[in-house]
């Protein structure tokens, strides 16, 4: 027995069995987009799908309201429903809301779909959600002026149509590009909603009002306002336009996040879109009070893309236009086509992508060195 113990005692150690340890891992924070996902689109029928508006479920899936045109080759804006999953897979795609009768202001286009849940009456009917869109009676596009339709579901192939214009554009509609691209949210997850919409008139710039929709019989609107502009700029760093913007507020944080085209618009084919999405940020607060500067979070181009248009972009919100992690927005923007890559109309390139503003860690490899 002694001998074995002297043996035990004298026994090495197999340098294999028990490496050395090695260097602790270094890790870095990286704020990147997610790999962008194919949503929605047409092609390859002469068909258009742009300028979507979502609604999460908190699930993984999400409505997804966006323009497109029913019949391929024309020119005519319906607005279209899919729901989609967490792979970006949908289901089956509805024309939900489509332009109204001969005579009627919308009688042309129906676009630019916002959708937010609530609490509205109208002609004694309750419904739980409301469709904010642009209608045109004329395919010129000057004129537009914004409308409003509620259903009690998210899937509704039906909305019942507020009869009268909601925000009326009152000057020459033959000499000017009107009132559209709204968007909205629910201030009291009721009837108060705060609506933002772009005014094409002398200037072109976002207008703000906040609306009573508890009862549509009684409906009024507050007093109409231009965004703060502080902060936002073109691609050369002057001050821009604002136009074509989605948002989406955080009360609790006291935030509110901005997508928008970036301007200059490209001066080749097709030079009436822009190349640039940006998302930006400010307090909420002094958003209401007219005063503060955008701060940007993040920006889609062609560097990232590989599209050479991105454009007519919208954030991913709850069902109230609610963002839970302003920092980190879910983006879906539409791309096209340019130039020589394809022949007019480039419309019918239109198609709607999403990525996602994240932060994570990324270990940092050491690089290798020669011995």
């Amino acid at each position: 027995m002694a001998i074995l113990a002297l043996a035990a005692c004298n026994e090495k150690e197999d340098p294999i069995d028990n490496p050395e340890p090695g260097p602790e891992p270094v890790y870095e924070t990286v704020t990147e987009f997610t790999e962008p996902q194919d949503i929605f689109g047409f092609q390859p029928a002469k068909r258009y799908a742009y300028c979507p508006a979502i609604v999460e479920n908190g699930d993984g899936t999400s409505h997804v309201y966006f323009c497109g045109n029913p019949q391929a080759g024309r020119f005519v804006d319906n607005i279209y429903h899919i729901v989609v999953d967490a792979d970006g897979k949908h289901d089956s795609v509805d024309d939900v809301l489509q332009p109204g009768k001969a005579g009627t202001w919308d009688s042309f286009h129906t676009c630019d779909p916002s959708v937010i849940q609530g609490e509205f009456k109208m002609a004694g009917e309750s419904y739980k959600y409301a469709m904010f869109y642009l209608g045109i009676d004329t395919g010129d596009c000057l004129g537009n002026e914004v409308g409003v339709a509620f259903s009690n579901s998210l899937d509704a192939t039906t909305w019942v149509k507020y009869p009268d214009v909601l925000i009326p554009f009152p000057t020459d509609h033959s000499s000017y590009w009107g009132v559209g691209q709204p968007s909205a949210v629910s201030l009291d997850k009721k009837g108060k909603v705060l609506l933002t919409y772009t005014e094409g008139y002398k200037m072109t710039t976002v207008k703000y009002e906040i609306l009573d929709m508890s009862d549509m019989d009684n409906f009024t609107r507050g007093e109409v306002k231009s965004i703060p502009l502080a902060g936002i700029v073109t691609t050369n760093g002057i001050r821009d336009v604002a136009n074509n913007a989605d948002v989406a507020v955080n009360l609790e944080k006291d935030v509110i996040v901005m997508v928008r085209d970036v301007h200059p618009n490209p001066t080749t084919a097709p030079n009436f879109i822009s190349g640039r999405v940006e998302v930006v940020s400010m307090k909420f607060s002094d958003f209401l009070e007219g005063k503060g500067t955008w701060t940007q979070i993040c920006y889609i181009s062609k560097k990232f893309t590989g599209y050479a248009r991105n454009h007519n972009a919208g954030l991913s919100r709850d069902s109230y236009g609610y963002i839970a992690d302003p920092e980190h927005p879910c983006i879906y923007y539409t791309i096209s086509l340019a130039d020589k890559e394809a022949s007019a109309p480039y419309e019918w390139t239109y198609h709607i992508w999403r990525t996602q503003w994240i932060t994570h860690e990324v270990e940092v490899k050491p690089e290798n060195k020669p011995e």
